[in-house]
């Protein structure tokens, strides 16, 4: 066995001394060994087992680099470029892994993005979507320059969202808000955002509110729509009709907290652009169970822009036809009078006071300005015949009412501003550079609404939350007006959504000497709480009222700076700032003079204490003066002492109506022929000859008097009764002096006194038992009489 070994190992002597030869690690090797074989460290069988590992590590390089084959290059230097080659290997793969890693944790945050935006999705839902990712057929297909924008939507329960390439340009997640329907305006050729708007169409009206709007929009815009919560409820046939014909498939199968998204061009009418789709996209999800609410609907569009041609066309050319004045007043008159019947006398009375001007460089350039950032104005922006921006009214720059400051208190209802400072613009008296609007917050449309007009705008820092917020900025509006004009003694306060009369200025002018003559007066005001349509009638009639009314008013400044600025409620304190105002300890016994019939109109039904039923219920019905020249009577007898004396002898005049029956009885509102009035002025009559409430709705010349249960000051339940009774404000007491309500009902002059808490209660007769709330479990409608002791 020893000699074959030894056999074998001479017959590879030869290769291994070539490879000694080839390669120093090896030579050193062996050298190494020979080492320790000479200095006898090993015995034959060492030398044996020597020579057999020797063997054993050769075959083992022999396999792994077939060295046979191997060209005559240094051992060293193959090794290391097979660990170079080995750790360029490694080091790509390590590369794609990690972008490869990368990717996927992109997709899955986006993923993650998306699911935590959306409600929890239940099982049995799905989604029907439309995905038109058609070219847009603007005509401009072999355009190869022209931008495309991707969009994505998203309708649920509680988020309404758009995206512009990956950009969120609305995203409304908060919690029990802006419910209905969300619309975005965006320019065809640029993309940008030209309007934003939300309509609670679970509500009345808002669907007529959201289809004007769109009928304003300029033909070409995108209009992008989403629900969000539920926009179905009251969204009638009219505004789903409406929607059809704009492109959509889907208006017609919206239902109860169905998700919808929609996107479209609106149809342009030039030839060149001749869109024969208006529908880009549109995604619909069902609910499936009426007590929850439909996935959430999902759609992308790809948006294709197109070069302007349309600014360049434009030459905002304006003229002034009667035609177009007629459209234009309608605008802005309360629905309660713009009716068909009485528009044309409107237009006479008012049209007459004012000379309408084409546009010069400096209205151009505003209007060009504005229409080519906003949108949903109608034909202000029109190219041919826009309306007239210049007017010249009549007022007169002498007169002291064109001295007083004009505070507009303004947040984020731009739409609402437009039609208030163009109704006041319009009213002989107004001076366009007394004006100011304040904004509550940094919104730029409102900013671009004054602009528009040329009246300055000022943009304020919100301070607080809420009532609070609002409170605050009603102070830094006051506060500014009064630094702004520094020799002003007064200021008039109006909000964004009020329409107003046209002799606003007219009416302040006859009674604001009586803030300097009167001490016992705390302010002037343009509204009247209890001014409804069948409640008043006299525009001549002033009356005192403890509570300040707000909606239009006139402060001086020695009030506001010696006595409001300092005491007014910080932004910790949530407090309404008109019912701050009406605590007696900041009112102090003055009162405010109010007008019979109000000369402003409060058409918002959006805010943050406003909605369309609140609107309805309250607002909509109001009075509104529309006589330019009404000449008020005896104004001077609001002064303190002349007003008592007055109630004293109206109330000595006045017939006692039959307190046997409450006004809240089905049978005491009917109007009757056979009903006969006594006009006898004695108190002490017999109470079965005295005339009802219904027999007062058909006479004129008369003054009437009921007696109501009022113990004290604070005990008002009797009067909110009837308040419900005669649909009037019922919601608190309001419009009272010295616990008694004046107002004409159907036109007769009625005086309601408060027993034994008003000092007018003298002039009961013994035998009138007062009318009264039966009790706190009694029906909230039950009125009848109990005696008094």
């Amino acid at each position: 066995m020893l000699d074959k070994n030894n056999e074998e190992e001479e017959e590879h002597q030869p290769l291994f001394k070539n490879l000694d030869n080839n390669s120093d690690h090896i030579g050193n090797l062996n050298k190494n060994l020979n080492k320790s074989f000479c200095c006898g460290h090993f015995n034959r069988y060492n030398h044996h087992h020597h020579s057999s590992l020797w063997w054993w590590w050769w075959r083992r390089w022999k396999n792994l680099f077939n060295i046979r084959s191997m060209p005559a290059i240094p051992m060293r230097r193959l090794i290391i470029k097979t660990i170079r080659f080995l750790f360029l290997v490694i080091l790509m793969v390590t590369v794609i892994i990690n972008i490869l890693f990368i990717i996927e944790t992109r997709n899955r945050l986006q993923q993650q993005q998306q699911q935590q935006s959306l409600p929890n999705i239940d099982d049995g839902h799905f989604i029907n979507s439309l995905y038109d990712n058609h070219s847009n057929d603007f005509n401009n297909n072999n355009n190869n320059n022209q931008q495309i924008i991707k969009l994505d939507i998203i309708s649920s329960q509680n988020r309404a969202m758009v995206t512009v390439d990956g950009t969120i340009i609305l995203d409304d997640s908060e919690d029990g808000k802006n419910r209905g329907i969300h619309i975005l305006v965006l320019n065809q050729m640029t993309g940008s955002i030209m309007a934003r708007r939300h309509f609670d169409t679970y509500s009345t009206h808002e669907d007529e509110a959201m289809s004007l709007f769109i009928s304003m929009v300029s033909d070409g815009r995108i209009l992008i729509f989403a629900i969000k919560d539920e926009g179905s409820f009251q969204l009638k046939k009219t505004a789903r009709d409406f929607l059809t014909r704009l492109g959509s498939k889907r208006a017609q199968d919206i239902g109860w907290r169905d998700m919808w998204t929609m996107v479209i061009q609106k149809r342009l009418l030039t030839r060149q652009h001749s869109n024969t789709d208006p529908l880009l996209g549109e995604s619909y999800s069902k609910c499936i169970d009426f007590n929850s609410w439909a996935q959430p609907a999902i759609l992308h569009v790809d948006l294709e822009l197109y070069p302007s041609e349309i600014n360049d066309d434009c030459k905002w050319t304006t003229t002034t036809p009667s035609t177009l004045f007629n459209k234009l007043l309608r605008n802005f008159l309360p629905s309660s009078i713009s009716t068909e019947s009485n528009m044309i006398d409107e237009v006479k009375s008012i049209s007459s006071n004012f000379v309408f001007l084409t546009d010069d460089n400096e209205t151009k350039e505003r209007r060009k300005h504005f229409c080519s950032r906003i949108e949903g104005y109608g034909s202000v922006c029109s190219c041919n015949d826009p309306l007239p921006l210049r007017f010249v009214s009549n007022y007169d720059p002498m007169a002291k009412i064109s001295q007083v400051p004009i505070a507009i208190i303004a947040s984020n209802r731009p739409h609402y501003l437009y039609r208030m400072l163009r109704t006041l613009l319009l009213t002989p008296g107004c001076n366009p550079s007394m004006i100011t609007i304040f904004i509550d917050g940094y919104y730029e449309e409102p900013l671009e609404v004054a602009k528009l007009f040329g009246l300055r705008g000022i943009q304020h820092t919100p301070i607080g939350r809420g009532n609070s917020r609002i409170t605050q900025h009603y102070k830094a509006s006051l506060t500014a007006t009064f630094n702004l004009y520094p020799d002003a003694q007064y200021a008039i306060i109006l909000e964004e959504d009020l329409d107003v009369s046209p002799d606003f200025f007219g009416y302040f002018a006859q009674t604001m000497h009586l803030l300097d003559q009167d001490d016992t007066l705390f302010c002037i005001s343009a509204w009247n709480d209890q001014a409804y349509e069948h409640t008043s009638s006299d525009t001549s009639l002033l009356y005192r009222v403890e509570t300040m009314p707000g909606l239009g008013w006139m402060l001086t400044r020695k009030l506001y700076k010696n006595e409001l600025e300092s005491k007014w409620p910080t932004p910790d304190k949530s407090w309404d700032w008109d019912m701050w105002m009406r605590l007696s300890d900041i009112r102090r016994g003055r009162e405010c003079i109010v007008p019979d019939v109000s000369r402003t109109y409060h058409f918002g039904s959006s805010g943050l204490n406003m909605n369309s039923y609140f609107q309805d219920m309250y607002f909509k019905k109001h009075a509104f003066n529309t006589n330019p020249s009404v000449l008020l009577k005896n104004v001077d007898l609001l002064k303190r002492e002349n007003y008592e004396r007055l109630i004293n002898r109206l109330i000595r005049m006045a017939v006692i109506i039959d307190h046997r029956k409450g006004p809240c009885d089905s049978n005491f509102l009917k109007t009757t022929t056979t009903t006969t009035i006594n006009v006898a002025k004695n108190l002490t009559q017999n109470q079965s000859s005295s005339p009802t409430l219904q027999s007062m709705m058909m006479d004129t010349t008369n003054i009437y008097l009921i007696f109501i249960r009022m113990t004290n000051v604070n005990d008002y339940n009797t009067w909110l009764q009837m308040a419900k009774c005669l649909h009037i404000w019922d919601l608190d007491a309001r419009g009272y002096h010295n616990g008694m309500w004046r107002l004409h009902y159907y036109h007769s002059h009625l005086i309601i006194i408060g027993v034994p808490y008003s000092p007018y209660s003298v002039f009961k007769p013994p035998h009138i038992v007062p009318l009264s709330l039966l009790s706190k479990s009694s029906s909230s409608s039950s009125l009848s009489p109990i005696r008094t002791k």
